[in-house]
């Protein structure tokens, strides 16, 4: 059959506006306040771990969404009770990162069920905020380690598990060429880690409520505003 232009079943399309001014990477969300009509996506919905997610004072967020020519740009400001990340490159996961899924073509394999070669699957790491450094890895379609983007987190000392989270993924990195007005399928999530000096994944939270990471018809749609 011929294929739709968004998962509506995954909820409503969201817009990501053009960036109306600069957006400087240091893990402060000031210029963010001043940027008119960004996307915001709730991040509050648990898609994995259901028995060690005790609720949005253990891990939830909120993500902010504008592109340019060259980039997608994205904050995340997380909640979380407590941060542990030990790990870097394609073990990121067993800690405590910020992911991101995206669908160049998602009218092309709209019915497929496992994900392909045009999607792909990002993970943004805050690092340990003492010795370990922010540090981004590709997971799909094949593993990249230290990935080269603009990238950088902020942890205030009173703020106990709780980080910010600022990146400028540019579009060469998802292997694409934006397009305005077409449907591209989206996911912003926080993975989680309790387990003070292990590596482990024990949670998730996402804007989307169907998410499966490595189903791309479980992922949200977005289109690019002109």
């Amino acid at each position: 059959p011929t294929p739709p232009d968004s998962r509506t079943e995954n909820g409503p399309v969201a817009v990501i506006p053009r960036c109306a001014s600069a957006v400087q990477v240091d893990g402060d969300g000031a210029d963010w306040d001043a940027q008119p009509g960004v996307l915001s996506l709730p991040l509050e919905s648990n898609t994995f771990g259901s028995g060690e997610w005790l609720g949005p004072d253990d891990l939830s967020g909120r993500a902010r969404l504008c592109w340019t020519e060259s980039a997608l740009y994205l904050l995340v400001e997380v909640r979380d009770d407590i941060h542990v990340q030990t790990q870097s490159g394609s073990t990121a996961w067993q800690g405590d990162e910020v992911e991101l899924l995206f669908d160049g073509d998602l009218r092309g394999d709209f019915y497929e069920e496992v994900w392909n070669g045009d999607d792909t699957q990002l993970g943004l790491s805050p690092g340990d905020f003492a010795g370990l450094p922010p540090a981004a890895v590709q997971y799909h379609p094949q593993v990249v380690e230290s990935l080269d983007l603009e990238l950088a987190a902020r942890r205030p000392l009173e703020a106990g598990g709780d980080y910010t989270l600022e990146a400028a993924v540019p579009w060469t990195v998802l292997r694409f060429v934006p397009q305005p007005d077409l449907g591209y399928g989206l996911c912003v999530a926080l993975s989680d880690n309790d387990h003070v000096g292990e590596a482990q994944q024990d949670s998730m939270v996402s804007h989307c409520t169907r998410l499966l990471v490595s189903n791309p018809t479980t992922w949200a749609t977005v289109q690019l505003a002109p």
